[in-house]
This record gives C-alpha cells, sequence and structure tokens, in this order.
C-alpha cells in the first residue's frame, strides 16, 4: 500500500553565485539571468488558417459603405442643385434690374 503521494525533490538547490535564485533577479525587477542559455521553444508545424475576412472589410461591410456614399452624393446633389437655382434666379432679377436702369 502506498502511504504517500509526495514526488521526490530533483535534488539539493543551490543559490547562483550572483545572488539570482531561478534565473530572476533578487533586486525585484523580475529580470531574467541572461547568462543562462536557455533554448527557444519549437517550432510548431501546424499552421494556422487565416479567415479571408482578418485581411479586411468584409463584403457585406463594403456594400454598406457604398451605399451610404451614394446616398450622400444624392443629398449633396440635391442640396447643391437648390443653391444653383436660387442663385440663377439672383442673377435673373439683377440683369432685370440692370436693363431697367440702361432703359432709363
Amino acid at each position: 500500500m502506498v502511504k504517500s503521494t509526495k514526488r521526490k525533490s530533483p535534488g539539493p538547490q543551490t543559490t547562483p553565485l550572483n545572488g539570482d535564485i531561478d534565473g530572476h533577479s533578487l533586486d525585484g525587477e523580475g529580470s531574467i539571468d541572461d547568462e543562462e542559455q536557455h533554448e527557444p521553444p519549437p517550432r510548431m508545424n501546424k499552421k494556422r488558417r487565416l479567415s479571408k475576412s482578418s485581411g479586411g472589410p468584409s463584403r457585406a461591410q463594403l456594400v454598406k459603405v457604398v451605399t451610404d456614399m451614394e446616398a450622400s452624393v444624392k443629398r449633396i446633389q440635391t442640396s447643391v442643385a437648390k443653391e444653383v437655382e436660387k442663385m440663377n434666379g439672383i442673377i435673373k432679377t439683377l440683369n432685370t434690374k440692370i436693363n431697367e436702369m440702361d432703359e432709363d
């Protein structure tokens, strides 16, 4: 019968000469000891699949933007057309007054 499930420690631990414990500085900064040589993590062979929409806006978003822009163009054209009509009316009125002045 097994009475305890304690793990054995890997062996006696010694404090490095520079005062770091487990590669972390004792100054509270948590800096890792650069003298230890760590191997980079292994490369994953599996490639991630990228969705088509991650590169930019979706088709639906683009259609909405185009629709909004077309509506804005129509509003601007209507507004400008009204202003042009007003200005043409003023010009016509002024030309009429100029002609009346010439007749006098």
